[in-house]
């Protein structure tokens, strides 16, 4: 009886190491999906099902900014040019900031966003 119960447990222990096994490798495959973000070259990159967006921003004098936005990879730039940026805030803005862009205006964490500007306020 007790060699049953022996081969029982082991056969339980067994089970739930696959199990966990198993588990382990479905998480590392979600995990190594493309999402999240990561800074590579000066880039903060986000990624997302549809696509990742990377954002380059280089202060001029607060609250001017050089800023290059590109979509999936380097050679498509989104945008690239002056922003400026729109906020309470006093300190300048880092890169890790950004949260997304609209087409117009490049949104930040916790607050506040670059909006592009004219070339005659560039001065």
């Amino acid at each position: 009886m007790i060699t049953y119960l022996k081969k029982i447990a082991i056969s339980l222990c067994l089970m739930l190491l696959g199990a966990l096994i198993f588990l382990g490798i479905l998480l590392k495959n979600q995990t190594t999906t493309k999402s999240g973000s990561e800074f590579s070259n000066n880039i903060f990159w986000i990624h997302a099902a549809d696509g990742s967006t990377g954002f380059k921003i280089i202060q001029k004098k607060h609250p001017l900014y050089n800023v290059t936005i590109f979509y999936d990879r380097l050679d498509n730039i989104q945008y690239q040019g002056t922003m400026k940026y729109i906020g309470e805030r006093r300190e300048p803005v880092c890169v890790f900031e950004a949260k997304y862009f609209d087409g117009t205006r490049l949104y930040l964490l916790p607050g506040g966003y670059l909006e592009k500007v004219s070339p005659k306020e560039e001065q």
